[in-house]
């Protein structure tokens, strides 16, 4: 809220008052106000009356069902939606902002600072996966030069081009403009994932340097009146494909 406080006054927008229920967060803000030297004077709505607060009570279920929808949409796990729920809520937060509303011209930013929102340079979707370039000091010339990464949001402090990415295996947020897209969400990217366990590339990986059993698929029906001539050609063309693929091996 301070920060908040701070952009509005740097934007020449002075906060006098402030109407809020009695949790007590809000009553800790308060105290907190007073000690730092804002004269914002304060209006707590009863217990157990939201009614009183009705257009913010009503953003904050509208904002709670974007919330819900865009991780239901990205398919997350219980454990990592408890862990990114408030970079969903930034997000949406953000895309709100800057979202004109039907019989408005200007968006929420735009009547609030009376300026103009700095937009992000392409929209992503929340949960979206890609490949974040991997800058290292000194890094190995075989060692993998990007690390797989789910899309969280923008950076609002960057350059429009710069965007909020979760490392999944260190639970980290990276802010790269190198990002190669997946064009896929979490879920459908772990369910491939998960396909290629470390037996399967192994497997392979044996079969590269196996020679291929090429196979003729020939209908039983109509095995008798097949040309004897294809039959030679077709026995031809796989002896020596198996004789040049024994030869590279040999090398």
């Amino acid at each position: 809220m301070f920060t908040l406080l701070t952009d509005l006054k740097i934007a020449g927008i002075e906060v006098k008052f402030i109407r809020c229920d009695d949790s007590g967060e809000n009553k800790a803000f308060y105290d907190a106000c007073w000690s730092k030297g804002y004269l914002i004077k304060f209006e707590f709505s009863g217990p157990r009356t939201p009614q009183r607060n009705g257009k913010a009570e009503r953003k904050f279920q509208t904002l709670y069902g974007r919330i819900r929808a865009m991780l239901i949409g990205a398919g997350l796990d219980s454990e990592l939606r408890s862990g990114v729920w408030s970079e969903c809520a930034n997000n949406a937060t953000f895309l709100s902002n800057i979202t004109c509303v039907k019989g408005q011209a200007k968006c929420p930013y735009q009547l609030l600072f009376n300026a103009n929102p700095k937009l992000p340079s392409s929209l992503r979707i929340f949960g979206e996966m890609g490949v974040v370039t991997i800058k290292a000091d000194i890094q190995a010339k075989l060692a993998n030069c990007g690390t797989t990464c789910m899309f969280m949001g923008y950076s609002v402090d960057h350059s429009n081009d710069v965007f909020r990415m979760l490392n999944l295996s260190t639970k980290r947020i990276i802010n790269s403009r190198d990002v190669i897209w997946l064009n896929r969400n979490y879920k459908n990217w772990s369910k491939t994932d998960s396909q290629h366990s470390e037996d399967n590339i192994n497997d392979d990986f044996d079969n590269l340097f196996s020679v291929p059993k090429a196979r003729v698929q020939i209908n039983e029906d109509n095995q008798q009146e097949l040309d004897e001539r294809v039959k030679n050609k077709l026995y031809r063309q796989l002896k020596t494909l198996e004789s040049s693929l024994i030869q590279k091996l040999r090398r």
